[in-house]
């Protein structure tokens, strides 16, 4: 019943009132657009931040420890675990925009000063990337060797030493432990 109202209000409603609403409801439309794009893109780039923090750096320092504690003499095969205390963070570059505008009329004036970040990207071809300036790398929470020659203490030693410095951590967060010695 509201509606067949609304509609012969409408329909009584002057030509000239009919384009000044259809003009605020197209300027509402644009203004709601201009917003809706600007957080999309915005979500857009988080997306693109959080994709490049991977597990591969991860698991890349994991196999090249892997490779050199097997080249010890008497280490035989080798398996290395490194536990994190969190992921790899990646601090990508930003762009600043500062705009300052000043309003004087007789009596007063005004400033106005609009700042915005963003996340700067790099595009090539169709792929868009964030410009990456550090990348910090987490602490290491503890690490597990296990090989099969470390039950003889010197290459037991010798892995603790190496893993020591190929991570820069202390003793008390490595364990070094002999192989299981049946193959199934």
């Amino acid at each position: 019943m509201k509606i067949k109202e609304m509609l012969k209000t409408l329909a009584e409603t002057p030509a000239k009132k009919k384009i000044q609403y259809l003009i605020m409801i197209l300027i509402v439309a644009i203004i709601l657009l201009l917003y809706f794009s600007t957080l999309t893109s915005g979500n857009e780039k988080k997306e693109v931040v959080e994709e490049l923090q991977t597990e591969q750096n991860i698991e890349d320092i994991e196999q090249k420890l892997k490779t050199i504690l097997s080249k010890v003499e008497g280490a035989g095969e080798v398996d290395v675990v490194i536990n994190y205390e969190s992921s790899a963070e990646l601090v990508p570059a930003m762009s600043e925009q500062n705009n300052v505008s000043s309003n004087q009329s007789d009596n007063s004036s005004s400033e106005t000063t609009n700042e915005s970040k963003d996340i700067a990207t790099i595009k090539e071809g169709s792929d868009v990337s964030a410009l990456i300036i550090k990348e910090i790398q987490p602490v290491v929470r503890g690490v597990i060797i296990v090989a099969e020659g470390a039950g003889d203490i010197g290459v037991r030693l010798q892995l603790l030493e190496a893993v020591q410095t190929f991570l820069d951590v202390s003793a008390e967060k490595v364990e070094v432990l002999k192989m299981n010695d049946t193959k199934s």
